[in-house]
């Protein structure tokens, strides 16, 4: 090449018309090179399979079937359980797959291209494919459908453990779940039965019993009043029907005890004094103590005098003397169930009283019995909504389980199934030809450029005025010898039959592979 030179459109055609061998032996030897590699390489076949998830043949509406992870998902799930090294060598074996990479490689490596040729994917919706390459349009066919329906065996499967999984584990927290509540249950039953009477729901009634305790004591306080008002006026009554038969005062317990008037007299006196002392002193005091034993020795000499009188005065009395006798004796017997009542009532008091204390009691216990059950009813509403949505899950999973035993509810099938494929998915020939010409072509230039790049030699005036800056005097024709001459046209022939040639063997290539193809 000269420096300086610029080419313009006519040099280079004149340089590859020039050098037009050195374009074309490369072009024709690097396409011929490809077409023939291109036609030993061995062809691939792809055979495909479309599997599909069938939505389960019941109405949606009547079930609530159990989550389920995303469609990708589950495929991929089912694609790292289906292409396992175990099942890809039982297929390997089964459909004698790779047998000349066997005899150079381990079975791990033959595995490992195997994986590579199988391909799951093009998920669309609720489809996704299953394909195998091969170098046997029927091998493909048939491994490709052995591996759609390993597709279909282990989704099943996967139904199955994953219906029948959730129905032993729901049933098993399910049963688990009952026993704390029935365990809760019990302990609210020994709760209640152990605070009966103070629950918060019995407050209302305590309080109304502890009204009714209240209402029923006042109205036996009030009758006990006026019962001892009625003692009280009988016992006046009665000392003065005993005060008539002396003319002066009755004698006191002192006198009594010292001997003054009768027996009788002495008798009444000392009643009538341990009436007044029991309304100051208390029982156990010492006058009273004194009062009762003087009172038992006057009834016995009491008793004694009135065996002692004559008949005959007993029969003679009067009648005024006869009606006071029925009349203190009226009084005796009333004063006796006055006091009997009285006695009766003051029972009913106490026992009144001790109720109303009870139902207070009871109901002022009411507050920290409703804070205490209300943390038990808390924890009980909560397990036991736990349990009503375990029972309800748990029904739902044996549906599920249900339909999927009758083979009704979701479950994956053969779309379309596996079919010997028409032509070859490798090598693209036609593209890998395509190559080669153009590889050629940027060969055959890139020889011609290297050639005009080394060459230095002047070929027209221009050169040397560009080169040398010398103006041209004279130019000099190239002279060309007879021998010369002969030598060009032989090569030129030689070169002619070459091309003629190379046309030929690549015209009769292209023409065999259209025919084998």
């Amino acid at each position: 090449m000269i420096p300086g030179k610029k080419y313009r459109p006519e040099d280079f055609l004149r340089v590859f018309i020039a050098r037009k061998w050195l374009f074309i032996v490369p072009f024709v030897t690097v396409a011929f090179t490809t077409a023939v590699i291109v036609h030993m390489l061995p062809d691939r076949y792809q055979s495909k399979a479309t599997i599909q998830i069938q939505a389960a043949r019941v109405n949606a509406d009547l079930i609530k079937s159990n989550p389920r992870p995303s469609f990708d998902a589950r495929v991929m799930n089912l694609q790292s359980r289906v292409l396992t090294r175990e099942r890809l060598e039982k297929l390997i074996t089964e459909f004698d797959l790779y047998p000349d990479l066997l005899r150079s490689e381990s079975m791990e490596d033959v595995v490992a291209q195997m994986t590579r040729d199988i391909s799951v994917g093009e998920t669309r919706g609720n489809t996704f494919k299953v394909s195998f390459d091969a170098e046997n349009r029927v091998t493909a066919m048939r491994v490709t459908q052995r591996l759609a329906q390993l597709f279909i065996d282990e989704s099943y499967i996967d139904r199955q453990v994953f219906t029948e999984g959730n129905v032993q584990f729901i049933d098993s927290q399910l049963e688990e779940t009952r026993q704390r509540l029935v365990e809760h249950e019990k302990r609210l039953e020994e709760y209640r039965r152990l605070h009966a009477g103070e629950l918060p729901s019995q407050q209302t009634s305590n309080l109304t019993a502890a009204s009714n305790a209240q209402i029923q004591l006042q109205s036996v306080n009030d009758m006990l009043s006026r019962d001892r008002d009625r003692v009280q006026a009988l016992e006046r009554e009665q000392n003065e029907l005993l005060t008539q038969e002396t003319t002066g005062p009755l004698p006191s317990v002192v006198d009594a005890e010292n001997g003054g008037g009768t027996a009788a007299q002495q008798l009444e006196a000392a009643r009538r004094s341990l009436r007044q002392m029991e309304l100051r002193l208390k029982p156990e005091h010492p006058d009273i103590i004194r009062a009762k034993r003087i009172i038992a020795d006057l009834e016995q000499k009491a008793e004694a005098e009135a065996l002692q009188m004559p008949v005959s005065t007993a029969g003679g009395s009067s009648p005024a003397e006869r009606a006071r006798q029925e009349r203190l004796k009226d009084l005796k017997n009333n004063l006796d169930a006055l006091r009997t009542q009285i006695a009766r009532r003051e029972k009913d008091a106490d026992a009144l009283r001790e109720m109303l204390s009870r139902y207070q009691s009871r109901a002022e216990a009411a507050p920290s019995r409703e804070t205490e059950l209300i943390g038990l009813n808390r924890d009980y509403d909560t397990m036991r909504g736990l349990y009503a949505d375990l029972l309800k899950k748990s029904q739902e999973s044996q549906m599920a389980a249900a339909l999927q035993r009758a083979e009704i509810g979701e479950q994956f099938r053969l779309l379309e199934s596996a079919r010997p494929p028409e032509r070859p998915i490798s090598p693209n020939r036609g593209q890998l030809n395509t190559l080669g010409i153009f590889g050629g072509i940027a060969l055959g230039l890139a020889f011609v450029a290297l050639a005009e790049y080394r060459d230095t030699t002047f070929k027209t005036d221009d050169d040397i005025l560009i080169s040398l800056s010398l103006p041209v005097l004279a130019m000099i024709p190239n002279m060309v010898t007879r021998t010369e001459r002969r030598h060009r046209r032989r090569r030129r022939v030689l070169m002619s039959v070459t091309a003629v040639l190379a046309a030929l063997v690549v015209a009769a290539t292209a023409v065999w592979l259209v025919l084998h193809t």
